[in-house]
């Protein structure tokens, strides 16, 4: 089976959330969880201006998160494309293989084989089916150029193929 695989603004716009590793997430939960005892300290001493600036710490952690860090991700994506290919968009195609799935680069014909065993993710939002390697490679396919049944043979093919493989469903239908 071929399909098509495509990487630009929009689709990374879509799939955003799962842009950032769990490691990094996880220490953004640490911060939030530390930065809470803090707070809590600080009711409980009565020191309001320990409050203040802890309450000033979570509001930059949180705008450091959801506004600077994910557009971030976003943006980098858009410049590495720019300077390797001269565009902000990367089309190509997969095919799934028995042990591997290849995606080739439409614009440079370059080919890369990746095991099934090293996905880890794979995302499915209203637009695109997204697929993370454990070190989080990406590899997004356009569900707009798929028809129901062959939408349904790709993700059939990579639960068959990756039965450890993590299946978010992003959007109600």
């Amino acid at each position: 089976m071929k399909v098509k695989t495509i990487v630009n603004k929009k689709a990374l716009k879509e799939i955003r959330k799962h842009l950032m590793k769990p490691s990094k997430k996880l220490v953004m939960s640490v911060f939030y969880i530390i930065s809470l005892a803090l707070l809590i300290i600080s009711l409980i001493t009565k020191s309001y201006s320990s409050l203040i600036i802890t309450v000033v710490g979570m509001a930059v952690l949180s705008l450091g998160y959801f506004i600077v860090l994910r557009n971030r991700i976003i943006n980098t994506n858009i410049k590495r494309m720019k300077e390797l290919y001269g565009e902000s968009e990367v089309e190509g195609y997969l095919e799934f293989e028995d042990d591997e799935i290849i995606t080739t680069n439409k614009k440079t014909g370059g080919k890369l084989k990746i095991k099934y065993k090293i996905l880890d993710r794979m995302i499915e939002t209203e637009n695109y089916i997204s697929l993370l390697t454990k070190q989080w490679q990406l590899i997004i396919i356009d569900k707009n150029k798929l028809n129901n049944e062959e939408k349904q043979e790709c993700l059939d093919i990579i639960k068959e193929k990756s039965p450890d493989i993590k299946f978010i469903k992003e959007y109600k239908k």
